[in-house]
């Protein structure tokens, strides 16, 4: 797994997967699937219009808008919450072997170095985990 950190608080999580692009792509997009590795602080999900979910966090309320391109290979989850934004984009890339994977997250505003720094943890781990349930058969 490669992590790259630019001056604008910028990191890109990348791991290589031994699954097609499109076994991740529909894990990936079913959000119910998706949400626990990737947000366990969510508590619940509930689909809305549009193909947007409502999600409950320790924070209140949030709607994620999910945004899918299957011929690019290109995923992006935008969690809105209370005027406050994260968005998510992600690329997969066939390889020999399988896949890559490249998560792009950018340090919101609102949010401190630490809190950021220890959300980039997380997402390292799941990543990781990611990778071992896509790896299964």
């Amino acid at each position: 797994m490669c992590q790259l950190v630019t001056p604008a608080t910028t990191v890109v999580h990348a791991i290589d997967i031994n699954c097609s692009v499109a076994k991740a792509f529909d894990f990936l997009r079913d959000v119910q699937q998706w949400l626990p590795w990737a947000m366990p602080q969510a508590q619940a999900v509930l689909p809305l219009p549009l193909g947007q979910w409502l999600v409950k966090t320790r924070s209140g309320l949030a709607k994620l808008r999910p945004r899918f391109n299957q011929a690019l290979g290109t995923l992006e989850y935008e969690l809105v919450a209370a005027a406050k934004t994260w968005r998510v984009p992600i690329r997969l890339v066939a390889t020999r072997t399988g896949c890559y994977l490249a998560a792009t997250f950018v340090k919101p505003v609102h949010l401190t170095a630490e809190a950021f720094a220890h959300r980039m943890q997380h997402t390292a781990t799941a990543l990781h985990i990611l990778k071992l349930v896509l790896e299964q058969d």
